[in-house]
């Protein structure tokens, strides 16, 4: 018997080599649909084995990671991807095309990126203050597609 798992936490795994070591171990459970990494140790090659082990993925936190542009082109393969968390990231506009070719990202947080042409997410997606939605909402349980409380 194996166990459904469908979300991992990693938040503040500092180390990058434990951060890599535990993305490598939740390989092996196809059903994740969510994973954080915040204030982890997660870099762009991490990135890169989440987009091709976790094809089910819907939520990703890579927020206050030291992830780059090259980062956001691993994630162009995950193609249920709906919610994403890039704030204070060294992401850039160089990104921005890959951004905005993600066929069902919903919700996009920018917060203090270094993206600074938003005008181009804005052709896609529906941008307030730091937060970029592509369904007009920023409700967490539309994202997920659950009724609100």
């Amino acid at each position: 018997f194996k166990p459904h798992v469908y979300g991992i936490d990693l938040r503040n795994v500092r180390n990058s080599a434990d951060t890599a070591a535990a993305v490598r171990s939740a390989a092996s459970f196809p059903t994740i649909t969510s994973i954080t990494l915040y204030r982890s140790g997660a870099t762009d090659d991490d990135v890169a084995l989440i987009s091709r082990s976790f094809p089910e993925l819907t939520n990703l936190k890579l927020n206050e990671t030291s992830i780059s542009d090259a980062a956001i082109g691993h994630l162009k393969s995950l193609p249920r991807l709906k919610a994403l968390n890039i704030q204070r990231t060294s992401v850039t506009d160089a990104a921005i095309d890959d951004l905005i070719a993600f066929p069902s990202l919903k919700e996009l947080n920018i917060g203090e990126t270094q993206i600074t042409h938003v005008a181009r997410l804005r052709e896609v997606c529906y941008v307030t203050h730091r937060l970029v939605t592509r369904n007009h909402t920023t409700d967490y349980f539309r994202v997920h597609g659950q009724q609100g409380r």
